[in-house]
């Protein structure tokens, strides 16, 4: 486990700036299931000429997708490497260099920032949450969206999805039985070989909950399974997506 704050954030940036993430995250732009209902939701309507954060940017997945709806967006990484690429790829984008713990904008900037793809889980101690969270209040306008996701720790018993993977399984496993399932929270540490990040897991219900106290209230949350947004849309409930999925979808708005 890292000793601090700056030990986490270089072992991290070496993480994103290795030949292995470049591969992995310099694709075609696209968005999971989950990431596209909360934008279709979220930006019905007065999408066009919204100020917009758009955190973790990596190779502008994401940054790609609020651009081509009309946002005024800027995309920002810790990651030199994969900001290259999406200035690459991108050039009329507006991609920099940033620490989501000191977000370097003015107040009530923002009409929204997003921070998805469980980005906010790399950051440790709990403390660097805090403050990235504090921050992201800071710049949003007051009524401001903030759209997120996390590890789901429930998902780690009863979740399905890719759940017979060798390293999925291994995770799961070694978790319920070392007692992390049976915690509000926890940091887990990866395999090398599946990158060997050290992310942070917590129960949905505990997630709202200290979003809440950090001054964001719960508007809308999607799964990234088919089957389980099937299954939110007919029962109109999001408990199985509570349940099961391992990183749900959440749009908060600053109160």
């Amino acid at each position: 486990m890292p000793k601090d704050e700056s030990t986490n954030i270089e072992r991290n940036k070496e993480y994103w700036d290795s030949k292995e993430s470049v591969t992995l995250y310099v694709k075609e732009p696209h968005l999971l299931i989950g990431e596209a209902q909360l934008l279709a939701r979220c930006f019905q309507e007065n999408a066009k000429g919204m100020r917009v954060l758009d955190i973790g940017c990596g190779a502008g997945r994401t940054t790609y997708f609020l651009h081509q709806m009309g946002m005024d967006v800027v995309g920002i990484d810790i990651s030199t490497t994969l900001l290259d690429h999406a200035r690459k790829r991108f050039p009329e984008m507006d991609f920099r260099e940033g620490n989501a713990e000191h977000l370097e904008f003015e107040d009530n900037e923002f009409d929204a920032v997003l921070f998805i793809a469980n980005g906010l889980d790399c950051l440790f101690p709990k403390n660097s949450r805090r403050k990235c969270l504090k921050e992201i209040r800071r710049i949003l306008k007051t009524g401001g969206l903030f759209l997120s996701s996390h590890h789901n720790l429930s998902a780690l018993a009863f979740g399905w999805y890719k759940a017979m993977r060798p390293w999925k399984l291994w995770l799961r496993i070694t978790n319920i039985a070392n007692g992390n399932f049976f915690k509000p929270d926890a940091y887990i540490s990866y395999p090398k070989d599946s990158g060997g990040l050290l992310l942070y897991y917590t129960w949905p219900h505990v997630f709202v909950r200290d979003m809440k106290s950090e001054g964001f209230d719960l508007m809308d949350i999607t799964p990234n399974s088919m089957l389980l947004w099937y299954c939110q849309r007919a029962l109109r409930s999001s408990i199985f997506t509570r349940l099961a999925d391992p990183w749900p979808n959440y749009a908060f708005k600053k109160h």
